[in-house]
């Protein structure tokens, strides 16, 4: 066996991750692996390293541990925020700037995000075995059929049996092999390679961020060439979430293949796809269009505060109001677009910050005896000049006008966002949004600042 690359680690605030990287070349490959991972042991799997090594005749292969398992920190948090920085530190650690972005099972959620959030980084996304939601939901019936009180069943049983062979393997005969059942030796060994990879707590935090995860509002504003490959008889994600992000995918080709092995790679189809689009235009023009999170705050009863306690006085409140705004847009990594008279514009390239930055404001504004409501979607915005248009902008607008005073109201899309984050919401019902098409589903933010 060829001798493994070295792993290196890129430090993602305070996390690090684990990755190596292959081959050489102007063209990148960036692999984000699934649930769990272990780049070592990754290296042993003869189908992943010949995958590694076909897809370095094209280019140069990157790859890591996601944050929680494998060689990356195992004590870390993560969300698509986290997630996504966590793609970012690895790709400027080998200064990289555009990339192949393939996403296996689990990994394509957070690289669908990733593409849609920073196009100008993604000549073309794969996905193979995976899901925009792969738990079922209403308009979406094709996903993992249990409920979610079987599922917490069945994760419990596996997490409380980490330790018992017998327990995991019914697991791996899903998601590995599944000729590892019938073979004691390679089933025990299975095993542990899971246990290597991931720590029973670690494995229920990542198991339940793949089932919480929904990405479908994200799959429209994917405009790159796209790749979706699916087994027909795939026991782990089942095949109808592979036809769904083919078809809710703009322009996005559609390969199903036979079998039932969620973890059978289908190396040569993925390679193929990359040497296809390393024949095309190397340097994919930026459009401006780009998946942000947009939060507009507004003042309440700014005119009769201004009124009652005057014009120097109020003039003090609101530089005091401009000031904490800023810090607070900044401390969470969001861009002050503008001032829209008694609010401001943001935007934010994670919803889990733009949600614990509006709750910040309301806290950080009561000290001043100032009230503001905040609104917040994440959606597609087109960026001009200095500016933001788009419909994510307007439906963030129009959420925001219906927040109530000291309220930090969100879109169903932010709130599917931010599973993992430890936010909590309240349900605030369906609302028409004027000017947008169809009912909204509206949430309230209630804590996890």
């Amino acid at each position: 066996m060829l001798e493994m690359p070295k792993v290196y680690y890129a430090r993602s605030g305070d996390v690090r991750i684990a990755y190596f990287t292959l081959g050489d070349g102007p063209n990148d490959i960036l692999i984000a692996p699934g649930a769990t991972s272990h780049l070592e042991q990754n290296w042993t799997i003869p189908l992943l390293r010949e995958f590694y090594l076909g897809a370095a005749t094209l280019g140069r292969v990157i790859t890591f541990d996601k944050r929680g398992n494998g060689m990356s920190d195992r004590d870390a948090t993560f969300t698509f925020d986290e997630r996504l920085d966590d793609i970012r530190a690895v790709l400027d650690a080998v200064g990289s700037t555009q990339v192949h972005l393939i996403g296996i099972s689990e990994g394509g959620p957070m690289s669908a995000v990733f593409a849609a959030t920073f196009p100008e980084r993604v000549r073309s996304l794969a996905f193979y075995g995976s899901f925009a939601s792969w738990r079922k939901r209403p308009g979406h019936p094709s996903g993992d059929p249990r409920t979610v009180a079987e599922f917490v069943r069945d994760t419990e049983k596996l997490v409380d049996g980490f330790d018992d062979d017998a327990v995991i393997g019914e697991w791996v005969s899903v998601f590995g092999p599944a000729t590892y059942a019938e073979h004691p030796e390679m089933l025990s060994r299975a095993c542990r390679t899971l246990r290597d990879r991931v720590s029973p707590t670690g494995f229920r935090a990542h198991w339940t961020a793949a089932y919480e995860a929904d990405v479908r509002h994200v799959l429209p504003n994917l405009h790159l060439p796209t790749l979706v490959i699916h087994r027909t008889g795939d026991l782990g994600v089942p095949v109808g979430s592979g036809r769904y992000l083919a078809a809710n995918i703009p322009n996005a080709r559609y390969l199903e293949l036979p079998g039932t092995e969620h973890i059978e790679m289908p190396g040569d189809e993925l390679v193929a796809w990359i040497d296809e689009q390393n024949l095309k235009e190397s340097d994919v023009p930026f459009s401006g269009r780009s998946l942000a999170t947009v939060l507009f705050s507004d003042l309440v009863r700014s005119t009769e505060s201004a009124v009652k306690v005057g014009d120097a006085a109020w003039r003090s409140k609101l530089d005091e109001h401009d000031k904490a705004v800023a810090s607070a847009v900044a401390g969470h990594g969001g861009r002050l677009v503008k001032s829209t008279g008694d609010g401001v514009l943001a935007t934010f390239d994670g919803p889990s910050r733009a949600v614990r930055c509006g709750l910040e404001l309301h806290e950080s504004l009561t000290a001043f005896g100032l009230k503001m409501r905040v609104g917040m979607h994440t959606g597609e915005i087109e960026t001009r000049g200095d500016d933001v248009a788009g419909i994510g902008v307007h439906i963030a607008a129009r959420v925001a006008a219906m927040a109530g005073t000291g309220e930090t109201l969100v879109s169903s899309t932010v709130k599917d966002l931010v599973s993992g984050s430890g936010l909590t919401f309240a349900d605030r019902g369906r609302h028409a949004l004027k000017g947008v098409p169809e009912e909204w589903q509206l949430f309230a933010a209630t804590g996890g600042f």
